[in-house]
């Protein structure tokens, strides 16, 4: 083995690469190993102690329009919990996840809350109420400006466990007659979204699944001819009732 040096130090051929030259923008995203999932339960949660730039704008939204069965395309605005700004999970169920960081958002984007149409509401309008909000605020700013007060505050919400095949995304499939996972360039899953108990229940151990498998039709990108693919569904957590 040749000893390591700097470019001027060594001999590099410079023979031509495959796809050198070329944008890396279709580069695969590469399928790995993730934090596991909040198994669905009552959490309690303390928000981060600085919350004055955990906001990001939803350019573009779907929102339910009181009286009308249409969406209107609004821009709405959500709270970022991210790496940098995690919620801290002060008590799970168990005490299995204590002391852990969970990462989510929390949109303003309102729905109907009741089946006769007349209650329309954000999740965070539900999470400000229980953090000691009276008023819902006016615009987005006012959102974000609510929010900034409640830095360090604790609080409880259910969490819940989704698994959806998104018709947006490439899926992540076992290649035939392999065990490997690869990303599916330019196949799509079926937009069927998965909840527990609904549709995915626990296993042996009494734990949800952190992924699921989907059967989706579609065809192979080198021969064009149609193909069955085993797409590998990953779970998504999310905050669903917030509680004082």
């Amino acid at each position: 083995m040749s000893p390591k040096g700097g470019i001027n130090e060594i001999t590099l051929s410079g023979e031509a690469i495959t796809g050198g030259g070329q944008p890396m923008d279709a580069l695969p995203d590469q399928y790995g190993p993730r934090t596991p999932i909040l198994q669905p339960g009552r959490y309690r949660f303390q928000l981060p102690a600085d919350m004055a730039k955990m906001y990001e704008p939803i350019p573009e939204a779907y929102e339910a329009v009181m009286g009308s069965d249409e969406k209107a395309k609004v821009e709405r605005m959500m709270v970022v919990f991210d790496a940098a700004d995690p919620l801290l999970i002060l008590q799970s169920p168990g005490a299995k996840r204590d002391g852990e960081a969970f990462q989510t958002r929390v949109t303003n984007i309102k729905r109907f809350r009741d089946k006769a149409h007349t209650v329309l509401a954000s999740d965070a309008d539900y999470f400000l109420r229980i953090l000691g909000e009276q008023v819902f605020p006016v615009n987005n700013p006012g959102y974000a400006t609510a929010f900034t007060k409640y830095g360090g505050k604790e609080f409880s919400a259910d969490v819940e466990a989704t698994w959806t095949c998104s018709a947006k995304r490439d899926i992540y499939a076992v290649l035939p007659g392999t065990e490997q996972v690869q990303q599916i360039v330019g196949v799509k899953g079926t937009g069927k979204t998965y909840r527990a108990d609904a549709d995915v229940h626990r296993n042996d151990h009494g734990d949800y699944p952190e992924e699921i498998d989907v059967v989706v039709q579609g065809t192979d990108p080198a021969t064009q001819q149609p193909v069955t693919y085993t797409a590998i569904v990953r779970a998504f957590n999310n905050l669903t009732r917030f509680y004082e």
